[in-house]
Parts: C-alpha cells; sequence; structure tokens
C-alpha cells in the first residue's frame, strides 16, 4: 500500500496541472495526514508557477494553494516534539523516529521559509520559526533559503 502511495507521489510532478490535482485529490482522500502528499503538491506548484504564459490569476490562485499548503504543512508537524527532540542531550538513536524527527524539522522549516519569501510581511516570522529548530549561521540553512528564493 505504501508503495503505490509513493508511486503515485512521483507522478504527482510528472503529470499535467489537471491530471496532479486530481491525483492530490485523491491521495489527500486517502492519506489527509500525511505531509508528503503536501509537500509533493507544492513542488507541482512552484513548477507550475514558473510558467511564463500564466496570467496573474492564475498565479495569485497558485500563491494562495500555497499559502494553504505551507499552513497546514506546518499545523501537521509537532512543534514541541521536534524541540525537545532537538533539544535533548539523550537523541533517540532509533533510526525510525531520527528519520521522521529529520523529515519533519526539514519539512517545517522548508514551508516556512517558502512562506516568509512569498509573504515579505511574514519573513520575520517565518525566519524565527526557522531559527528555532536550526542556527540561523549554519551554513546548510543559508544554502536552503538561497535555493529557495531562487524558485
Amino acid at each position: 500500500m505504501d508503495q503505490m502511495r509513493d508511486i503515485k507521489l512521483s507522478w504527482m510532478t510528472k503529470l499535467d496541472p489537471e491530471e496532479s490535482l486530481n491525483l492530490y485529490k485523491e491521495l489527500l482522500v486517502a492519506y489527509p495526514n500525511y505531509i508528503n502528499v503536501l509537500t509533493t503538491r507544492l513542488l507541482v506548484l512552484e513548477t507550475q508557477k514558473k510558467d511564463s504564459t500564466l496570467d496573474e490569476k492564475k498565479k495569485e490562485e497558485i500563491n494562495a494553494e500555497m499559502c494553504q499548503l505551507f499552513d497546514k504543512i506546518t499545523s501537521l508537524i509537532d512543534k514541541n516534539t521536534l524541540l525537545q527532540y532537538f533539544g535533548s542531550k539523550n537523541v533517540d538513536a532509533n533510526p525510525k523516529v531520527k528519520s521522521l524527527m529529520e523529515r519533519s524539522r526539514s519539512a517545517f522549516a522548508d514551508a516556512m521559509v517558502k512562506k516568509g519569501l512569498l509573504l515579505d510581511e511574514q519573513v520575520d516570522e517565518c525566519w524565527a520559526q526557522v531559527c528555532s529548530f536550526y542556527d540561523p549561521a549554519d551554513a546548510k540553512v543559508k544554502l536552503q533559503c538561497l535555493k529557495t528564493s531562487q524558485l
């Protein structure tokens, strides 16, 4: 079952916009709290936004959907659990737990950086949220922000 879900997720980025949206809706019904469904939809929307033939109305619709996705992603991630995990000196060595925590932290930070870049008035708030999980001087964080800003 998980393999089929993951195959469908990989295809979301390869389909035309309408088919991709239909597949997203199907996956969202089946997996409403699976963050990868939402992050994959974000990738699709970012790609669509690069289309030079889009009119302003369509770009605004994409931006609005992206904002909804940012909020949904960040609401699904338990920030307190992440802060406790990464703030602990005795980090759980279980590879599954570590992987889940790393993916959650990365998804949260990515959503916040992209939201801050999309909504200029929220950039400071979004940056503060990212800095609660990463050292702002960390080269990886700066690189991710640079890559994201070029989308």
